[in-house]
């Protein structure tokens, strides 16, 4: 199992590798399209990240982000929003249907924005993912910022004023950017105090939101004469999937259960089992993808690592479950969350970053919650349900088939002094007269080689102790 286990994390290691030099095949492309059409979280990020990629290697003269999201994680859109601002060519916008919270920051973000017909963009409050109440005004402070820097990034222009002077103003009016998170702004001719600005296509264009309303792509190409350009949408490769489907929320909080989960049940057996091997590949499945796509940090790894070898010296060398224990429990919970959020959270300390340290450490502690309660709940339905009966065994040792029991009889091994043929901690085997009977120290840990003797011997079962010098 363990060798299987290796063969395979060593397979999906080797082909999540491949994914940063693989390629479309065929002539370059004129014009590169990226949809984006989920929420704004990991998973998209990476499929972002990989399409610009991808739209480098073809050399392509003009991304087009063709957008539909109702938002989402706000790390993950500032990340995406800073690979859009340094990308090294024109990115355009096309608002298929909704930019909302988060998506429209990542509109914002691009050269030209194109909408359709009935589409809107704006709603951009931060809001808490566990009721979706407004969060309180530091981290809205800090999204006006990021709507205000960006709609800065677009550059000015230059516009003549009444007096016959030209004068030089953002193509983009920064206020509006910031009316779309906070409601108690107010801007003259476009939003009152009290409402959070959201602008349909008409109310985009009119305000330099907007560009122009076009149908589809193919028209904002024909509108611009490069209607013969060629035009290549981004297809992820099935390892861009793969990587996807591990980075989705659902999906990692799955296997962080398993990690969790696996780690706590191969504590409470002895050796090494198959919790243990569950735990590990779990791991490799949540580490891995994050770790190539830079999501990770050595230091996360490092201190989920410490962990694991903190518990593996908590099963094998320490006798019990002390602070060793804890300590390692501590660090793997602790090298989780860090996974959880982005680098920049850490490295960067800003306004944001204890809220969401805390929601991945909470996430973290939930999950492993609901994986203890899981376990048991499901093993003991597993273990009763008669569809499955290789889990547990139900034979019984009755008189009737001929089974008896092996009396032992209490006067003739009480207060007999042996020898600890194993450690006891507590149970183990220890040597009476040249036999060896199962053994349960009521002292704790008796060490391998020590004198012993029996206190008392109940239900076949002998009871010693360490015997005084």
């Amino acid at each position: 199992m363990v060798r299987l286990l290796h063969s395979l994390l060593v397979s999906f290691c080797v082909a999540l590798s491949l994914c940063g030099s693989q390629t479309a095949k065929g002539k370059d492309a004129d014009v590169f399209l990226i949809d984006m059409r989920a929420p704004v979280d990991r998973a998209s990020w990476h499929m972002l990240s990989r399409g610009l990629e991808v739209a480098k290697q073809r050399g392509a003269r003009l991304v087009i982000l063709s957008i539909n999201t109702y938002g989402g994680q706000l790390d993950m859109a500032d990340s995406m929003r800073s690979a859009l601002l340094n990308y090294n060519a024109p990115v355009w916008a096309f608002i298929d249907n909704e930019a909302a919270s988060a998506g429209a920051l990542i509109a914002l973000a691009c050269d030209s924005i194109y909408m359709r017909q009935g589409a809107s963009m704006g709603a951009a409050t931060v809001v808490s993912g566990a009721d979706g109440m407004p969060v309180p005004d530091k981290y809205q402070s800090f999204m006006r910022s990021m709507m205000r820097s960006t709609v800065q990034a677009a550059g000015k222009r230059a516009v003549r004023t009444e007096g016959g002077r030209d004068s030089l103003v953002y193509r983009r009016n920064p206020s509006i950017a910031e009316a779309m998170v906070d409601p108690a702004l107010s801007v003259p001719g476009v939003v009152d105090s009290g409402k959070v600005l959201t602008f349909s296509t008409e109310e985009a264009i009119a305000n330099g939101y907007c560009e122009g309303q076009f149908g589809s792509v193919e028209e904002i190409l024909a509108h611009y004469d490069m209607a013969g350009s060629h035009l290549e949408r981004f297809e992820p490769t099935g390892v861009d999937r793969v990587k996807s489907f591990f980075l989705s929320p659902i999906v990692s909080g799955i296997l962080i259960m398993l990690v969790v989960g696996g780690l706590y049940f191969e504590l409470q057996t002895p050796g090494v089992g198959f919790p243990l091997v569950v735990a590990l590949g779990a791991a490799a499945a949540f580490f891995i993808p994050l770790y190539i796509d830079g999501l990770v940090q050595n230091l996360d790894l490092v201190v989920f690592l410490v962990g694991v070898l903190l518990l593996l010296i908590e099963i094998f060398v320490i006798p019990g479950f002390g602070v060793v224990g804890i300590l390692g429990l501590i660090a793997i919970v602790a090298g989780l969350s860090l996974a959880l959020v982005d680098n920049a959270v850490v490295f960067e300390w800003r306004p944001e970053s204890g809220a969401m340290l805390l929601r991945a450490v909470a996430v973290v502690v939930g999950a492993l919650t609901l994986s203890v309660f899981g376990c048991v709940a499901l093993g003991g339905a597993l273990i009763k349900s008669p569809r499955i009966p290789a889990l547990a065994l139900r034979s019984e040792l009755s008189l009737e088939k001929g089974y008896v029991g092996v009396a032992v009889h209490d006067g003739a091994l009480a207060g007999r002094v042996g020898v600890a043929d194993t450690v006891l901690r507590p149970s183990g085997k220890v040597v009476l007269d040249g036999k060896t009977y199962d053994a349960i120290s009521l002292q704790g840990l008796i060490e391998q080689g020590c004198e012993v003797i029996v206190e008392r011997v109940e239900a076949n079962q002998v009871y010693v102790r360490r015997k005084a010098v």
